[in-house]
């Protein structure tokens, strides 16, 4: 379980892609490809990846 002080290695996530807009972020996870599976958006890269998330569910 990751904790408050945890912190998560966005290098580390090789099918996760991170992009800033004029509006926020967007974050996409993509499958071997690279075709984008799902998309998350947010004014801060926690708010999209939440948001991704959140679609998946």
């Amino acid at each position: 379980m990751i904790g408050t002080t945890d912190t998560i290695q966005v290098e580390k996530l090789s099918n996760i892609h991170i992009n800033e807009t004029e509006n926020g972020f967007v974050v996409a996870l993509t499958d071997q490809e690279g075709f984008e599976i799902v998309r998350g958006f947010g004014d801060t890269v926690t708010k999209a990846l939440n948001d991704m998330h959140g679609n998946l569910i």
